[in-house]
């Protein structure tokens, strides 16, 4: 019945269609086919799918006509990206959530194509290999997510959010041959000279530790003011990536810091390490 009165709303429907939206518990894939064909002759600007079923909804490559959309929700979802796609160029807000990428696509050729993107968030995801983000004026970044390697070019970046899970052993051996190459911290973080907010897990500060950690920052983070970070106080690494973040960061303010594994004999390494190496910032 709901699917009945979505089509004749649509069909029957005389002028634009600039936004729509779809919460559903069922993929009604062939529904979302039908319907996405009429929204791309309509100019659609903002269009938002949700679906809280237990299959993913498969979203045909006609979305990728719709050239008007200005913001896009996806979640849930099978996203079938079309060989023609040459980038949305008036996309200013993606979030894509619990979703997959068919055929050749990758995240990266999604944003790449978006140059007016301004917000970013990918959630419940897993990237093969590296995922490179080219975003030149990209401010606001949500990543929760699988990848083996990570690469921030986003000059413009204001507030980034970044926790990986890199518990797969593929991922874990990836990283760990590829690393002693180059700094992560360089490859991940060195191109955000007006972030002002940094929040990342202990995960992704692993992900940091597998690379050379430099003596002197890499970069400096002239705007940055607050970090948040979870750290493992026994892992040596992961506490001088913590302070190479620190010494980059002249104007920080904000410190918030979740420590793991804090109890008994780890306690007892991890803070002579701390009171040794506390002399090198000033908060």
């Amino acid at each position: 019945m709901t699917i009945r009165l979505v089509d004749n709303v649509l069909i029957f429907h005389d002028g634009p269609i600039l936004e729509f939206k779809l919460v559903s518990e069922h993929a009604c894939n062939e529904a979302i086919s039908r319907w996405m064909l009429i929204l791309s002759r309509n100019r659609i600007r903002y269009l938002d799918l949700r679906f809280n079923g237990r299959e993913r909804c498969e979203i045909p490559s006609r979305l990728f006509c719709c050239l008007a959309l200005e913001r896009v929700i996806l979640s849930d979802c099978i996203i079938n990206v079309a060989q023609s796609f040459q980038g949305f160029k008036l996309l200013h807000t993606l979030s894509l959530l619990s979703f997959n990428l068919s055929g050749i696509a990758t995240i990266a050729n999604l944003v790449s194509g978006c140059p007016l993107l301004e917000r970013l968030r990918l959630y419940n995801f897993v990237q093969q290999g590296c995922l490179h983000i080219i975003a030149p004026n990209l401010r606001d970044l949500d990543i929760w997510g699988e990848c083996h390697d990570l690469c921030l070019e986003t000059p413009k970046l204001i507030s980034g959010r970044i926790y990986l899970n890199i518990s797969n052993g593929d991922h874990k051996k990836f990283l760990i041959a590829n690393s002693g190459k180059e700094s992560n911290i360089k490859k991940a973080l060195g191109c955000l000279p007006n972030i002002q907010e940094l929040h990342i897990d202990a995960e992704f500060g692993d992900y940091l530790a597998m690379g050379p950690i430099p003596e002197n920052p890499p970069t400096i983070f002239n705007c940055l003011t607050e970090i948040s970070l979870a750290a493992y106080c026994s892992d040596r690494e992961e506490i001088a990536v913590a302070l190479c973040l620190f010494k980059s960061a002249p104007i920080l303010n904000v410190l918030n810091i979740e420590f793991l594994d804090w109890r008994g004999e780890d306690q007892l390494q991890g803070q002579p390490f701390w009171r040794l190496k506390a002399s090198v910032f000033r908060l």
